[in-house]
């Protein structure tokens, strides 16, 4: 019966330090590795967000084209729900889709693609108002994330008017939504966040093309927010 070699056996066993030494080039290298990925997270969030807002302007399209040119206002009437909400006629009459009940709630969730993936900025402002995470989870499903532009493009200045396209004059500066970052629905200077990495916001413009910015004006009535 041949005997085993325990010195050969030994002599290729790890030792601890070894195991140690192993662990750190692992650690190492995963924390080389780890901001990467998180780029790259990043960056497929925006570009998903940038392809949601592309489709919010497909749905906003179609309602003109049955409507004479025109698009929901922000609101309906004052203190009224936004324009994204499940009751408003962008749901209702199905030219967006509710994506289902809110947990908890009896209210509905707004469409998918009105809510971006990068939400860090809107929750910080609902968690500084005093909201609770219920809370803010159900008024970001259930109105979404995207300022909309309806009072300062319209020329009568009014949120509750419906607006026609028309109106536009140089629709292709004119922003019709963007990321938004303060709970407020509405487009103005202090209402749009720069979401996304590196310093980033996404804006549908009223010809419906999609860009992400890192500049916005600030001034209110620059053609970015008038259209004129």
């Amino acid at each position: 019966m041949k005997q085993i070699n325990h010195a050969y056996s030994r002599e290729h066993t790890f030792t601890l330090i070894e195991l140690l030494v192993v662990i750190a080039i692992i650690a190492i290298l995963a924390s080389m590795l780890l901001p990467a990925l998180n780029q790259a997270r990043a960056s497929a969030r925006k570009a998903r967000c940038l392809s949601q807002v592309k489709q919010v302007g497909t749905a906003l399209k179609f309602y003109s084209m049955d409507y004479a040119d025109y698009i929901p206002p922000l609101k309906a009437i004052s203190g009224g729900l936004p324009v994204f909400d499940y009751t408003r006629e962008m749901i209702t009459e199905n030219y967006l889709k509710s994506a289902g009940p809110i947990p908890g709630a009896t209210a509905q969730k707004t469409a998918a693609i009105c809510i971006c993936g990068d939400q860090d900025k809107i929750i910080a402002y609902y968690t500084s108002k005093g909201r609770t995470p219920a809370q803010i989870d159900t008024y970001i499903n259930r109105y979404g994330t995207y300022c909309y532009n309806t009072r300062y493009s319209n020329t009568n200045t009014n949120l509750f008017w419906p607006m026609t396209l028309k109106t536009i004059e140089k629709p292709a500066a004119c922003a019709l939504l963007a990321d938004g970052h303060n709970g407020e629905c509405y487009l103005q200077p202090d209402t749009i966040a720069f979401a996304h990495a590196p310093g980033t916001t996404n804006v549908l413009y009223f010809d419906l093309h999609a860009m992400s910015e890192k500049e916005i004006p600030g001034d209110k009535t620059d053609v970015f927010y008038t259209g004129r």
